[in-house]
């Protein structure tokens, strides 16, 4: 794998490990994504202001605070997801679909 050309063109810009012959994520994001992936009785992500937090902490482990975020994303994501979708259709993104994304890794 690492003498594919493509691969190490791109891997710069990537935020993952070259270990031998695979790709991996650093331990920072592996331990972040076990805990969404248990819900939000694990990881308290239970809201749109947590989420963009755990974001956050994710983007920063992953050394891409360089590339900051707008300063309303944080109003964007609470606004989304506490206020615009119902408490019923919030629990339901928390409870299944955040822990589903973070099982893809």
């Amino acid at each position: 794998m690492e003498n594919r050309e493509d691969l190490r063109s791109i891997l710069p810009y990537l935020p993952l490990k070259l270990n031998s012959c695979t790709l991996s994520w650093p331990n920072q994001v592996i331990e972040a994504l076990k805990s969404l992936s248990k819900g939000p009785s694990h990881s308290r992500v239970a809201s749109g202001e947590v989420l963009f937090l755990a974001i956050s902490d994710l983007r920063n482990s992953l050394s891409l605070s360089s590339h900051p975020f707008a300063n309303s994303a944080a109003d964007g994501y609470a606004l989304f997801f506490d206020e615009f979708l119902s408490r019923a259709e919030a629990a339901k993104w928390f409870g299944e679909v955040v822990p589903l994304m973070a099982n893809l890794f």
